[in-house]
This record gives structure tokens, sequence and C-alpha cells, in this order.
């Protein structure tokens, strides 16, 4: 193994309470270049929560939204106004 990530025992508790912890340790192999490691870690964390946002608007918020503004739309009959 090059490198192991895992989350402290401070941030799973914060996670349960909150809803969210940051803080992880990084036990990175000895003689492996330490900066591109971080790098790499650093931006799957935020490709990852832009993933999981992104995922969660475009199959459920957005199509929510929609359903919810033509049923409005509709109960109101302003389907001429609102094409």
């Amino acid at each position: 193994d090059v490198a192991q990530v895992a989350k402290t025992g401070k941030a799973i508790i914060q996670t349960a309470v909150f809803g969210s912890g940051t803080e992880s340790t990084i036990d990175i192999a000895p003689g492996v270049d330490c900066s591109t490691i971080l790098a790499i870690v650093y931006g799957l964390g935020q490709v990852g929560k832009h993933f999981v946002k992104d995922a969660f608007n475009n199959y459920v918020a957005d199509p929510i939204k929609n359903s919810l503004t033509d049923a409005v739309v509709e109960t109101a009959g302003l389907e001429e106004v609102a094409d």
C-alpha cells in the first residue's frame, strides 16, 4: 500500500451527531511523495462532494421540483400562460 486514509474517532462522532465530520488521518508509506498523495486525496474528496451533490440534484431534487411546479401550474389552470 502507498497510503491509507481513515476518519478519526472525532470525525466519526461529528458525522453521527452533526451530519458532517471532515477530520481524517493519512498514513503514507516511507519513500512516497507526500505532496502527490495529499493532492490526490484532497482532489478525490472535492470531486466526490460535487459528484454526490450533482447526482442528487439531477436525479432527485430537480425532478421533484419540476413535478411540483407542473402540478401547481396544472391545478391553477395556467398551462397556456406557462407555455
